[in-house]
């Protein structure tokens, strides 16, 4: 997976890439609200329809703060 990744940022990413635009604490905050209601808006909609979508949202979190 991790040679996968590298080649696509080598081959894909990199030569496409224009700008790297490094956002203000204050616009990361922003954005990490605006994520938040979007997550919300995910998990109430898939709980509506019985399935335990907070547990795969956990989980997912989990996953990934275990592979950093």
């Amino acid at each position: 997976m991790d040679e996968n990744d590298k080649k696509a940022k080598a081959e894909i990413v990199m030569p496409n890439l224009k700008e790297v635009i490094t956002l203000s604490p204050a616009e990361r905050e922003r954005w990490r609200k605006l994520a938040e209601k979007g997550k919300d808006w995910w998990i109430t909609g898939v709980e509506k329809k019985g399935l335990p979508a907070r547990e795969v949202f956990d989980a997912a979190v989990r996953i990934t703060n275990e592979i950093k």
